[in-house]
């Protein structure tokens, strides 16, 4: 026969294990909501920085190009002003805004070939804005090129940017 005290005894033991087994899974479950948070923001950085680099690449290639006609004179189609690109630009488009966050026209959509445009008509939305700012670098022959890609998601706003020189390197 089981004595009183050690029914008790064995009821407090499976209490116990009983919570301990439950804390352990609630972290677990905590961990693993953590990581598909951190997840989600990493793959949004990665685009973001992919799109601000792109940006980057398009304000360089509209120099390179533009120096290869010998009617051009620097700065080449890069005037001072706030703009976006696509991939494909090959002329700087006026932005609506100087402040992403409140661009309009600044907004990416995807396309069905997994680019993204500033061109909405039959597009998919983004949460991603990029704008680039052009202005005179430390002398005459030097523009600084800031782009800027800003998104909301995951409890807030975020933005990367990208700094560059280009330079009259004709």
């Amino acid at each position: 026969m089981i004595s009183n005290r050690s029914s008790s005894q064995t009821l407090i033991e499976t209490l116990v294990a009983i919570g301990i087994i439950a804390m352990a899974l609630a972290a677990i479950l905590a961990l693993a909501f953590s990581n598909l948070t951190i997840g989600g923001k990493g793959s949004e950085r990665i685009t973001a920085i992919a799109l601000v680099r792109e940006g980057a690449e398009v304000i360089r290639n509209i120099r390179d190009s533009n120096w290869l006609d010998p009617n051009n004179y620097w700065p080449y189609g890069l005037d001072n002003g706030s703009y976006i690109v696509n991939y494909n630009s090959t002329t700087t488009i006026p932005a609506d805004n100087s402040v992403i966050s409140s661009c309009d026209n600044c907004r990416l959509y995807l396309t069905s070939d997994n680019l993204y445009t500033h061109n909405s008509s039959g597009n998919s939305s983004t949460p991603y804005r990029r704008l680039v700012t052009i202005s005179d670098g430390d002398n005459t022959s030097e523009k600084k090129i800031i782009v800027e890609v800003y998104w909301t998601g995951h409890g807030g706003s975020h933005i990367v940017k990208l700094e560059e020189r280009l330079t009259n390197w004709r």
